[in-house]
């Protein structure tokens, strides 16, 4: 018997089935192999934006008051009412006004108030990053199968006859007995 690589690539291809089934468009094993990141409105820069014009106009409308206080107007008719009313839109917000320097000081400590709600919107981000993992299904599944063949299929596989069969036996027995071959 005449050995070739024509005959040990047919061997190889009788003793050892090899498949390979390929399934596209599965997740990946930790399913989050994509990063997302999504520009959102930030609520706290709302917060701060809405902070920033409250103040603005408690001090504005608060303006007004401390000028018509100043001016002497008449405490019933222009500025009661007024002051009344601003603290209905505005006193939760920036507390409870008080009158001293003509309202003034009331002033100048609402005008304190907007610069510091006007230093946190400056410092919030307008937007946030939403980042997230997912996975889009861009990977592939190989399902590989192997299977080895006994030492009689393989032979019935090359078309052994009896006697080969005899004679590769012989062979293999002989192998096994000889003390100069190791394994």
């Amino acid at each position: 018997m005449t050995y070739t690589q024509e005959v040990f690539d047919e061997i190889l291809t009788k003793c050892v089935t090899f498949s390979d089934t390929i399934y596209e468009g599965q997740y990946c094993p930790d399913k989050n192999c994509t990063k997302h990141v999504e520009e959102k409105d930030n609520p706290a820069y709302a917060t701060a934006v809405s902070n920033r014009e409250t103040a603005w106009s408690a001090y504005e409308d608060w303006s007004d008051i401390a000028y018509r206080i100043y001016d002497g107007q008449n405490w019933n008719d222009e500025i009661g009412w007024r002051i009344d009313n601003w603290k209905s839109v505005y006193e939760s917000f920036s507390g409870t006004p008080y009158y001293s320097d003509n309202g003034y000081d009331f002033l100048n400590d609402l005008y304190k108030k907007f610069q510091e709600y006007e230093k946190t919107e400056n410092k919030t981000p307008a937007t946030v990053e939403e980042v997230t993992y997912i996975c889009e299904h861009n990977h592939d599944l190989h399902s590989v199968g192997l299977a080895f063949f006994t030492k009689e299929e393989i032979m019935n596989a090359l078309k052994f006859t009896e006697n080969e069969k005899q004679w590769e036996e012989l062979t293999e027995q002989g192998f096994e007995m000889n003390p100069d071959i190791t394994t």
